[in-house]
Parts: C-alpha cells; structure tokens; sequence
C-alpha cells in the first residue's frame, strides 16, 4: 500500500509538473504576442549612435512603413569603416532596401531612405517608395510620380546619394552635398531640407556621423 501511494503521488506531480508548464507555455505565448505588438511600433534592432530616442525611432518607422515589423542591420559607420567609398559598396552593394543617415556637423541628421539595391553600375535608379527626411524638421520629402526621375544613384567611384543629396562627388565620405537648384524635380520642397543660403548648384555639408542600414520589411 505505501508503494501504491509514492506512485500515485508521482503521478499527481507529473499531472501538475504538465499542467504548470501548459500554463508557462500560454504565459509566454501571450508575452510573445504583447512584444510584438510593441515592437511593432518601432525599428527592431537599429543600433544606432546617431538615432538615439524612441520617438525618432517611430517617426522613422512610420515614414518607412506604419503597418508592418521593420528590422535594421547595420551595414556601415563612417567612424568605425572609414570614409573610403569602395569601403561603402563593399558593405552596402546589392544589400536591398537601405536607410542612410547622415549627422551633420551644423547639427542637421538629414538622410533617406531607398527600396532598391544600392551596387557598382554607375547607374541611375528610379524608386517611387524613396524618401528624404529632416528629423530636425520632423519632416519627410516625398518623390515626386507626377514626372519621371531617377530617385538615387549607384555609380562606383561615388558613396550613398539619393538623388540631389548625399555623396556624390569626391572619393570620401566626409561630405556630403546638396543640390539645391535640382532637387525639387525629384523629392517635393526638396530644397527646403537644409539651409543653403543661395540657389547655387551645390551646397557642401561637413558630416559628422555615417550610417547604413540594410532594411527588412515584414
């Protein structure tokens, strides 16, 4: 009878050892979920030295895409890759959708984002999905689809450029510029994005932080 009774005790904790790990099992379902509601709201993963506030992590998330999980990789930073551009498409060629971020030294963190592939053709690329944007200015500059224009560049002997802003000219990194007398027949009120001071063809900005990341959407 004592026999009978250690094994039926057994038994009831094994029942109750199943049970209590049914209900972590729900628990953890139900902390899974409530995670993924939250981070929904948000850009997983993007380990950034120049976006450090959650509301310039939604801001972003939004503009990308409100709807849907948006993961980012980090693919390059000018202060730890250095401001060589073959450094830049051996990192970032042919990685698809791209968020680039540039911090200025006048205090600007301007960049944009772009839905295709950058890589080494020295081609024009058309991307109704690309943007710029000023978080300084809380402000996202649209492509224009009313005429046909080629949103960024992937040319070999130049750095990440959306079309009229960023690092087309030159062999480094270091700058970037801004067309302020183009950009609006490409990005809506492009030229509004940073201060110029004259309608010349270029405008040079001194960058004080680089970086890419390689964007998942979904």
């Amino acid at each position: 009878d004592y026999d009978k009774q250690i094994i039926k005790d057994l038994f009831k904790l094994i029942n109750e050892q199943k049970q209590e790990i049914k209900n972590l099992k729900s628990e953890l379902e139900d902390f899974k979920k409530e995670i993924s509601f939250l981070t929904k709201d948000y850009i997983t993963n993007l380990d950034s030295l120049i976006i450090k506030s959650n509301k310039d992590n939604l801001t972003l998330k939004n503009w990308i895409n409100p709807d849907l999980n948006i993961r980012a990789d980090l693919l390059y930073r000018l202060s730890q890759d250095g401001p060589e551009v073959s450094t830049f498409h051996e990192l970032c060629d042919n990685k698809g959708a791209t968020l680039t971020i540039f911090h200025l030294e006048i205090g600007y963190i301007v960049g944009f984002f772009v839905n295709y592939s950058f890589d080494s053709t020295s081609q024009w690329k058309d991307d109704d999905d690309s943007f710029l944007f000023n978080l300084n200015q809380n402000k996202k500059y649209k492509k224009r689809t009313d005429i046909h224009k080629s949103a960024f560049n992937s040319k070999a002997k130049c750095g990440p450029s959306a079309n009229c802003l960023g690092c087309n000219t030159g062999e480094t990194l270091n700058y970037i510029y801004h067309s302020v007398k183009n950009i609006d027949k490409v990005f809506e009120n492009g030229s509004k994005i940073l201060p110029s001071g004259s309608q010349q063809d270029e405008v040079e900005y001194k960058v004080k932080e680089t970086e890419i990341f390689q964007i998942t959407i979904g």
